[in-house]
């Protein structure tokens, strides 16, 4: 049987996937939370899931009221930590 992605994994592993690989590099601000709303097809507090999880990993850094920015400084985290810390958030 397959396991399904959930729309929080989905976008979680797209922005992170574009991170690492520098399509979104240190510094850079990522769309809008309407934005990426439209771009992924979820809502609102998926959106802020996500947003969330990318800070607490290391991804981006958020500052209320202000868009989110790439981190200058990804954290290093071993691969199955950071799956399984995805999957206790969302669980």
């Amino acid at each position: 049987m397959e396991e399904k992605t959930t729309r929080f994994e989905y976008v979680y592993q797209h922005l992170a996937a574009d991170i690492e690989r520098g399509a979104l590099r240190p510094g850079d601000l990522l769309p809008s939370m309407h934005d990426l709303c439209v771009s992924y097809q979820v809502g609102i507090n998926t959106v802020r899931d996500v947003l969330h999880a990318l800070k607490v990993d290391g991804y981006i850094v958020l500052e209320e009221r202000k868009r989110a920015v790439v981190a200058h400084r990804l954290a290093q985290h071993d691969e199955t930590a950071r799956a399984c810390g995805l999957v206790a958030r969302r669980t």
